[in-house]
């Protein structure tokens, strides 16, 4: 009994010990050896086509594909954002970013999803018909809130100031369109090859193709404008005189110089923002200011300032976060492979264990090693289950 037991342990182990070293320590020298016999399904056109780039019509045949109401990924995206908006988000646009500041993207693009809503919002309201992005739920329970008193006297208030005739300067219009004054700004100077003021701006945006205004104040402030334009480069030319300079050769305003007269021409609204900026007002606005210059250059630069940094903090908490997990990686590594040691080990200490009491038995009983003999042949022949 007591060899019986001894014969399975170290069959046990020696079985697992093989194992081990033969499937998992090595690897065979001509891996096609193992395939010979099988019928091979694969053809080389379809190894190329399965082998070949990923191409930008698979992302967008994937991205269609996918459901749309599937949980978001870790950027917080959902797959239905990204079918919806392919025509902005597709790779074939060319809009990418590193993914350590995908936050910062996304909240950059969610402000101008939300001042973009708001007018799809509105004409969807005054139309009365529901489109397709808002759920038949979500669209019932805005009608509901449409159709309360405290909505329409909200809504009328602000009818009532977006027609106000503002002392006789009359309702508030530009030709801008759906447009950003942004965007305008970007295709001016892309059509002119050269940096445009925000008062180039503004004269595009409020100007009708006869010359004439959009309303009263845009008029009062472009002629403002247009005036202390004239008395800078009066100025200008009475310096080059005193100086004894070429009278000949004036140069002209830059484009911060231009910014600057601007903003000291244009009134502040009620919230103390610079009027005819639309949404250029977070790059050359002062919202603390109460009278005198605006900082158009430094305001900009400011703002693109801080934009940097909150990107490089993105990208340095994301550098930190792949050390640490290259550090848990390689922790976690270097355990499975000191507990595989250890289990290696003890085994090898069993079988050598098992050894020397094989050969201490063999040596105080000859029958001991004809049993042996007896019981290898029989393992040998006899056929696995």
């Amino acid at each position: 009994m007591a060899l019986s037991i001894l014969m399975k342990i170290k069959m046990d182990i020696l079985l697992s010990s093989t194992s081990q070293t033969s499937f998992c320590l090595q690897s065979p020298t001509n891996p096609s050896e193992l395939l010979k016999g099988f019928t091979s399904r694969v053809t080389d056109m379809m190894n190329q086509n399965l082998t070949r780039p990923v191409s930008d019509n698979d992302i967008r045949k994937i991205v269609k594909a996918v459901k749309s109401d599937s949980a978001p990924g870790a950027d917080g995206m959902t797959d239905k954002f990204f079918q919806h908006f392919w025509i902005i988000t597709g790779v074939q646009q060319g809009h990418h970013w590193d993914r350590s500041i995908t936050t910062l993207v996304r909240d950059e693009f969610e402000i101008i999803c939300l001042n973009r809503m708001k007018g799809m919002v509105c004409q969807a309201k005054r139309k009365g018909i529901r489109p397709a992005w808002i759920g038949d739920t979500l669209w019932k329970k805005m009608c509901a809130y449409w159709a309360t008193d405290a909505a329409k006297k909200k809504s009328e208030t602000a009818s009532n100031s977006r027609n106000s005739d503002r002392g006789g300067l009359g309702p508030f219009k530009h030709f801008a369109g759906q447009m950003s004054f942004l965007r305008i700004q970007q295709n001016m100077e892309a059509e002119l090859g050269r940096p445009v003021s925000i008062g180039e701006v503004f004269l595009k945006t409020h100007t009708k193709a006869d010359g004439t205004f959009s309303d009263l104040k845009a008029e009062q402030i472009a002629q403002a404008y247009e005036k202390k334009l004239d008395e800078k480069m009066s100025q200008v030319e009475q310096d080059v005189c005193v100086n004894g300079g070429d009278s000949s050769y004036i140069p002209e305003l830059s484009p911060a110089e231009m910014n600057e007269i601007f903003l000291e021409t244009t009134t502040l609204d009620m919230r103390g923002h610079e009027y005819g900026l639309g949404s250029l007002l977070p790059l050359y606005g002062n919202k603390k200011r109460k009278g005198g210059p605006g900082t158009s250059t430094s305001s900009a630069f400011a703002h693109l300032q801080q934009q940097l940094e909150a990107s490089q903090r993105l990208i340095e908490e994301q550098a930190a976060a792949n050390t640490r997990r290259d550090a848990e990686t390689a922790a976690a590594n270097a355990r499975r492979d000191a507990e595989t040691a250890a289990r290696d080990a003890e085994h090898q200490s069993q079988i050598n264990t098992l050894k020397m009491l094989l050969t201490y038995m063999q040596g105080k009983d000859p029958s001991f090693s004809e049993f042996m003999i007896a019981a290898s042949a029989s393992a040998t022949t006899t056929p696995m289950p």
